[in-house]
This record gives C-alpha cells, structure tokens and sequence, in this order.
C-alpha cells in the first residue's frame, strides 16, 4: 500500500494533475482508496448499471466498475467527482478540509451518491499527511477502540 499505492495516488491526485485525470486514471485511485474499495466490494453492482453475474468479481475489479460509474455522476449543482476531490483537498485553507468533506456530503446540491466522508477523509490524508493521516470508517473504529471519542461514519 505504502510502497505502491500512496505514490499513485499523490501523483493523480495532484493539483495541476486531479482535474486532468481520465476515466482509466480515475479507476486507479478508486482502486487504491480502501474505503472506495470497501464500498464497491459491499455493494450490488447493479446500482452502477452493471447487469449479469457478480460473484466471482474480484475486489479490484468492482472497485474499477465502481469507479467507471463515479466519475460520470454530477452533484445537483453539476460537480463532478474530480471538481469535488479537488475543492476539498485544494480550497484554502487546508485547516477547513474537515468542513468541505462535511459541505459536499451533506449539501444537496454538492453531494454526489455513493462518495461520502470516509473516501474522502482517506483521500485527504494520502494526498496531505503533513496535515491529518488517511482516516476512514476502519481508522474511526480503531480510534474508538484504543478509547478516543470520535463519531464512526460507516456505521
């Protein structure tokens, strides 16, 4: 993950790159955000318009059906996926990433289905870890294991 992933998704990710990104390029970071990953791996296929058998589907290949579907999908107020990654990464300053994450899933006209604050929290911390760690449902769980009080989003 560390060795692999994080290098390809601090290079997509890329301010002056994230925008840029195609379909195909989009599919790599899907499949290398665990929570993206997770999500994709829970949910029936169907609800990104695939049709047909899904069981023998790997993890990889969902998370790239999942992200093939992701970055076609509009906000209300028309964002895409790459327009809202890169508001909440990217927006100054860097200290209220926490209230654009909470802005763009929250908001009606910023939310896009399916893509929520557990990806986008692990996003955040894999592009800026100067600045928070990647944290998503799996990291909330551990913190409240270890006996922090913080709220677990994917339950």
């Amino acid at each position: 993950m560390l060795n692999q992933w994080l290098p390809l998704l601090q290079e997509k990710l890329h301010e002056k790159k994230l925008l840029q990104l195609t379909q195909n390029e989009f599919e790599d970071v899907v499949a290398c955000v665990h929570a993206m990953r997770d999500h994709a791996s829970r949910t029936n296929m169907s609800s990104f318009g695939l049709r047909g058998p899904q069981s023998n589907m790997s993890t990889d290949e969902r998370a790239r059906n999942f992200g093939k579907w992701l970055y076609e999908q509009k906000s209300r107020d028309g964002w895409n996926v790459l327009e809202t990654i890169h508001y909440v990464l990217y927006a100054a300053p860097l200290e209220k990433a926490p209230e654009r994450i909470f802005e763009v899933c929250h908001d009606p006209g910023r939310k896009i289905s399916h893509f929520g604050i557990s990806s986008l929290g692990e996003i955040v911390g894999w592009v800026h870890p100067n600045y928070s760690p990647p944290r998503n449902g799996r990291t909330s769980k551990a913190l409240v294991a270890l006996g922090f009080d913080v709220h677990v989003h994917s339950e």
